[in-house]
């Protein structure tokens, strides 16, 4: 039980450094989200009981933050398209699951009105990000100031972090600070040269996401308690939009070293199709690792 916690706050965690996703829509995939709603809320009225799914969670969330911030800003460089398409398969593999609580005929208009605002709420986010004509932000000078607005960014990414769909990576994007927290600092964490500085952002950063996280939860899963049906249909609107999003990040490696810096490949499919075709056979086997890996945690949440 604890390993398999662990792996899935792991995966979570990667889902929360690749732009396009984000850790919500992971924990709805691994069958966690309610649950982590209800431990985080709960925290204090049942504290032990909440412990024993936050932290082989948080565990798990925060190795891979550490270990895999610069990695995945690496494969996202190198090759975006097989990256990407692996966490397409993942969602795509595991959305029947996601709809199945969905009674599609006796839910209110409202929810389905929700649900199209949900959506363009994601893609508002993408298009944001996209025309953002800011320069990001390198380093953060830790001045008192400073230090406020980093917990303040930490509450903000981590309280989209548990909402599906909404990427607190693309939100740190729009603001112009994603450089400087996820790729300067989380990336380069263990840097003796800037130690200090780096545990001291990552702290700030921290502390402000899990008052977020801690404020956000509890009306979450009383909404979903209370409608699962619209609540659910919701969500569905913020993955399909994520899952959009996410296929529309991918870039041409060939355009520039970084990511940040490459060509997305919507601006001209058939010029990638016919330079690139071998990165869709790549893709495609990605894909279908992902969809494959998304039955079997299913199955795994299932069988528990």
């Amino acid at each position: 039980m604890f390993l398999s916690l662990l792996l899935k706050g792991f995966l979570i965690g990667i889902a929360f450094v690749i732009p396009g996703l984000s850790g919500g829509t992971m924990a709805v995939y691994l069958g966690l989200y309610q649950n982590l709603l209800e431990a985080i809320g709960g925290v204090f009225k049942h504290f032990k009981k909440s412990l024993q799914l936050l932290v082989p969670v948080g565990i798990g969330l925060l190795l891979a933050i550490v270990l895999f911030a610069g990695l995945i800003g690496w494969l996202l460089s190198v090759h975006s398209l097989g990256t990407l398409f692996f966490f397409l398969g993942l969602m795509i593999g595991g959305m029947k699951k996601i709809t199945s609580p969905i009674r599609w005929k006796q839910t209110h208009w409202s929810g389905f009105l929700l649900c199209g605002v949900a959506f363009l709420m994601v893609i508002g986010l993408f298009l944001g990000k996209t025309l953002a004509t800011n320069e990001p932000v390198v380093r953060i000078e830790l001045t008192p100031a400073n230090a406020l607005l980093v917990f303040f960014l930490g509450m903000a990414a981590a309280t989209t972090m548990i909402v599906p769909g909404v990427s607190g990576s693309a939100l740190l994007v729009v603001l112009g600070y994603y450089t400087a927290i996820v790729t300067n600092v989380v990336g380069n964490l263990f840097d003796v040269s800037v130690l200090p500085y780096n545990l001291a952002i990552v702290a700030l950063f921290g502390i402000g996401g899990v008052s977020g996280i801690y404020l956000v939860s509890k009306w979450l899963n009383r909404m979903i308690t209370r409608h699962e049906s619209e609540s659910m249909l919701v969500i569905a609107g913020f993955l399909v939009a994520s899952m959009l999003v996410l296929f529309l990040e991918i870039r041409d490696p060939q355009s520039g070293a970084q990511f940040e810096l490459q060509t997305p490949i919507y601006l001209d499919y058939l010029a990638f199709l016919q330079t690139q075709w071998t990165s869709l056979l790549v893709g495609a086997l990605t894909f279908a690792v992902g969809c494959v890996a998304s039955a079997k945690l299913l199955g795994a949440v299932k069988d528990r």
